[in-house]
């Protein structure tokens, strides 16, 4: 029906345009479904919720006209872009499909007119056709690339020569074998902790085991992990580039950045830190107690203090187990208020100092006093997840908005 309708034109020229500039061919399909105002019909592949206006099936086809001006149409709390990005999520409930299809229906007339509107060049296909998900997503790609250009390949280049002179240097070379009995050994170590009780380790049940491999793999593509626990707070004030959160008072466990300085790498400190504090949370500690894992994992940097910190499980807080490792203190954090800038892809060094810098100078524009000099890193995903898909966030506490300011 469509091909011998003038609407196909208008078609053609959505799809060209979103898979050229915005790189979207699912997104074009979803247009190329349900933009036109006139369209004969499409091959129904499900049952769908009828829409205002006259429906007709017939062999398979659906068929509809125009809703009657005289006929108001239902509102809708979701934009046709939100549905839209509903309705091409994978893992949205295929049961749920039929019913955001026929919503997006009903706005045909929304978005033909978000689709002229491009056409017309009166707005950019990224405004206009992409969803909150969508602008997200190309945001945290323009952040990757920016990461990635000026700061990551340039470091890699910088290490990569660096090990290469300490290799010239350097008459040792690793023995495969020795490597091996090293390996040997872990494995062994491991076997034996596991059937120290003379007992076989008990397996996880099979079911809670597949919705935690599913909870997992959705968890590659999303920006907050599922079913961990995060610190409790309000959002006072919220604008596209930060927002002010009132955070109520939360337990951490915080262990201290061993050798960390300006302009070192801080791998190595980050990723001791980081096992140590897993390690207690997950049983290393004086009731041999494992506690379930939370978000974000916080890292204090600047104003003379370096730390890494992890969450206390709310349900623990009054009955927290001692670490065994010294080195790991139990702390209280007091209810404090915090600006916070959201930014995607890897946390380094130059990328922290640029989203501070971001921070400072709307906060200034805004009329904020910061309180203290230093910045707080907080880091909410899995290493596995996807760096545009990754959440991360600088904090620093704020006062009150001075008077008279904006």
């Amino acid at each position: 029906h469509m091909a011998s309708s003038p609407e196909t034109h208008l078609f053609v020229g959505v799809r060209g345009l979103s898979e050229e500039v915005i790189g979207m061919p699912r997104l074009s399909t979803l247009i190329c479904l349900t933009a036109a105002t006139t369209a004969h019909g499409f091959i129904a592949p499900a049952p769908l919720r009828a829409p205002s206006g006259d429906v007709s099936l017939r062999k398979g086809v659906l068929s509809m006209s125009s809703v009657p001006k005289d006929e108001p149409r239902q509102k809708t709390q979701k934009t046709w872009q939100e549905l839209g990005e509903a309705l091409a999520n994978p893992f949205t409930p295929p049961q749920d499909k039929p019913a955001l299809l026929s919503d997006l229906i009903g706005m045909r007339e929304d978005i033909a007119a978000s689709v002229t509107k491009v056409l017309n060049r009166e707005s950019k296909p990224e405004e206009e056709l992409l969803g909150p998900i969508g602008k997200r997503q190309l945001k945290a790609q323009e952040t990757v690339r920016r990461q990635l250009r000026d700061d990551i390949l340039p470091s890699a280049r910088e290490t990569l020569e660096e090990l290469r002179e300490r290799a010239r240097s350097s008459d040792s070379r690793p023995d495969p074998q020795e490597q091996f009995r090293r390996l040997q050994g872990l494995v062994t170590d491991r076997l034996d902790e596991l059937t120290a009780s003379g007992k076989p380790p008990t397996l996880p049940e099979p079911q809670k085991l597949a919705r935690d491999i599913a909870q997992e793999v959705r968890n590659v593509f999303q920006s907050t992990p599922e079913g961990l626990e995060q610190p409790p707070y309000t959002v006072s004030v919220a604008n596209p580039e930060f927002e002010v959160r009132e955070y109520e008072a939360f337990t951490v466990a915080r262990r201290d950045m061993v050798g960390v300085k300006p302009g070192t790498n801080r791998t190595f400190a980050e990723g001791s830190s980081f096992n140590t504090l897993a390690g207690f949370l997950f049983g290393d500690n004086d009731q041999d107690m494992a506690m379930a894992m939370t978000t974000p994992v916080f890292v204090e940097r600047g104003g003379g203090e370096e730390a890494m910190s992890f969450v206390i499980p709310k349900e623990k807080e009054g009955d927290v187990p001692v670490p065994r490792d010294k080195t790991v203190r139990i702390e209280e954090v007091p209810a404090a208020r915090y600006a916070v800038r959201e930014f995607a892809g890897f946390v380094t060094d130059a990328e922290v100092e640029y989203q501070r810098q971001q921070l400072l100078k709307d906060l200034e524009e805004e009329g904020y006093e910061v309180e203290g000099g230093g910045v707080t890193v907080a880091q909410y995903n899995p290493p596995y997840t996807l760096p545009t898909s990754r959440k991360n966030e600088v904090l620093i506490r704020v006062g009150e908005k001075r008077v008279g300011e904006k």
